[in-house]
């Protein structure tokens, strides 16, 4: 997948997340790795660019377009770190707020303060 349409699904996902916590009082922040592991560890997490799974061994899976996810995740305070590599594009160290409403979760990048990444929880 070329760096353009890797900007374009990033772009398209940000203008898109803007409503995503819109309603903030419907979702609630997880603070601890036990609670992050009961919702979301070993499940598949889907969104229209793709899905990952945050696995109980400490790796990440999954795909972004065409290319495979690789890479590490842990818990680090209140948050979901990783660090992954798609393709030809290595993504580094980020650190994420989680929160979650019913079988949505969303990412917040740079710990609360970054692009929201929602997500389908299956």
């Amino acid at each position: 997948m070329t760096s353009l349409i890797r900007i374009c699904i990033a772009t398209v996902t940000a203008l898109s997340i803007s409503a995503t916590l819109s309603n903030a009082a419907d979702y609630v922040q997880i603070t601890k790795k036990a609670d992050f592991a009961e919702i979301a560890v070993d499940k598949k997490l889907v969104a229209d660019w793709g899905w990952v799974r945050a696995g109980s061994d400490g790796k990440v899976s999954g795909k972004v377009g065409g290319d495979s996810v690789s890479g590490t995740w842990k818990w680090k305070g209140r948050f979901y770190c990783r660090n992954i590599t798609f393709g030809d594009t290595k993504k580094g160290l980020g650190c994420f707020a989680v929160h979650v409403s019913g079988d949505n979760i969303v990412f917040i990048d740079d710990k609360g303060k970054g692009n929201q990444v929602p997500m389908k929880i299956e």
